[in-house]
């Protein structure tokens, strides 16, 4: 998107990349700290509202004429919410895990963390694909498609987010 759309060279594509993995670990080291003061349920709520407000900026910045340095923005959010979501619901499915059983729950999650993940990429890859095919509308509206995935999936995670146990980090 960044560069067939506007223009960016890989180099500053690849910064945009960079900028979020370095927001991810300083939004997972931020939810390392206060995990034991604030509820789980609440810390993957502001993570997903991060992902998802990062995910719309993104999108309207790379199909728009928005200013670039936006770009740089909306992954800085986005990783950020990431670096807060990714950990907590491994950490609230253990908080609710009896003793003796945290390795079967803890690997049933982390399953399911990349199954979505997986299915989530190949979804949004596929309406990139489709739109792409010889006589199909384009890049861009594959984009918007990918885009749409990644929101919905944010907002499956804001519902998932509501009925996660008060608990907090022990």
């Amino acid at each position: 998107m960044l560069t067939s759309l506007r223009g960016f060279t890989l180099g500053e594509a690849g910064l945009v990349i960079t900028v979020t993995t370095v927001a991810w670990a300083g939004g997972s080291w931020w939810q390392s700290r206060v995990a034991p003061r604030i509820a789980l349920g609440r810390l993957e709520l502001i993570g997903a509202v991060l992902v998802g407000i990062g995910i719309a900026a993104m999108g309207a910045t790379g199909l728009s004429h928005i200013p670039v340095v936006f770009a740089y923005l909306a992954w800085l959010v986005a990783g950020t919410g990431m670096g807060i979501a990714f950990p907590t619901l491994p950490l609230a499915a253990m908080t609710v895990t009896e003793e003796g059983r945290e390795a079967g729950q803890l690997s049933s999650t982390l399953l399911t963390d990349t199954i979505g993940m997986a299915v989530g990429a190949g979804l949004g890859g596929a309406s990139i694909a489709f739109a792409t095919r010889p006589g199909g509308p384009g890049l861009r509206t594959g984009i918007v498609g990918a885009f749409t995935i990644a929101l919905v999936g944010v907002a499956v995670l804001i519902a998932i987010a509501r009925r996660i146990p008060d608990g907090r980090a022990a």
